[in-house]
């Protein structure tokens, strides 16, 4: 993501980004060489080259990049991105300070914003820095989700419906005021989006067979 840029000779180029690597977004397998524990060098190193390339372009987007690995991996010496070595393991419990005001923030945070939003909005012009930003936005991202123009991925969107997050957010709007999109995240809900999970898919199958 980013806009188009000219080089030095010219030459235009795609100011594109990387998206971080969380590690609890991944599935992982009980084999040697597979195990997340197996996986954590690997991931650091990815993870150092999109901060490298985010770094390096002086955005909002770019700083939003670095500030969430910075995050991840107490990474508190800010060194030239071309040298730039994480030198702490991966921290799965980091909660941004713009969510960390109240326990209602940090929770929606991580059952939410951190499992379906923030990986691409980090990039984008709703970056859902804080809190509030995101609760100002509730009509905007109510409408969206609604109409299942939120989350982008198909995958997401699966995992979102299927999961509490729905009524987290839910519960999460009413509380802080935003009682118009709460009540239309209430009203709508997951449609057929469901039947497109492979799961979900072999259980009608099954189903099927023993009618």
């Amino acid at each position: 993501m980013g806009a188009t840029v000219t080089t030095a000779r010219g030459t235009p180029k795609l100011a594109a980004f990387f998206l971080p690597f969380d590690l609890d977004q991944f599935e992982y397998q009980d084999v040697p060489g597979r195990r997340r524990s197996e996986q954590l060098f690997a991931f650091r190193k990815q993870n150092e080259m999109v901060r490298k390339v985010g770094a390096l372009y002086f955005s909002t987007a770019g700083t939003n990049v670095a500030n969430q690995i910075d995050g991840w991996y107490h990474n508190t010496v800010k060194t030239d991105p071309s040298h730039l070595v994480l030198q702490n393991q991966f921290d799965s419990q980091f909660v941004p300070s713009g969510w960390s005001q109240t326990t209602a923030d940090t929770n929606v945070y991580r059952s939410v914003v951190r499992r379906s939003c923030r990986n691409c909005h980090i990039t984008n012009s709703l970056p859902f820095s804080n809190a509030s930003d995101f609760a100002g936005a509730a009509g905007i991202a109510a409408a969206d989700l609604c109409n299942y123009q939120m989350p982008h991925a198909l995958q997401t969107v699966r995992e979102f419906w299927l999961s509490s997050a729905p009524s987290d957010l839910e519960s999460y709007y009413r509380a802080v005021g935003q009682t118009a999109a709460a009540d239309r995240l209430h009203a709508c809900g997951p449609g057929n989006v469901v039947t497109l999970d492979p799961p979900q898919i072999s259980a009608s199958l099954s189903s099927a067979a023993l009618l």
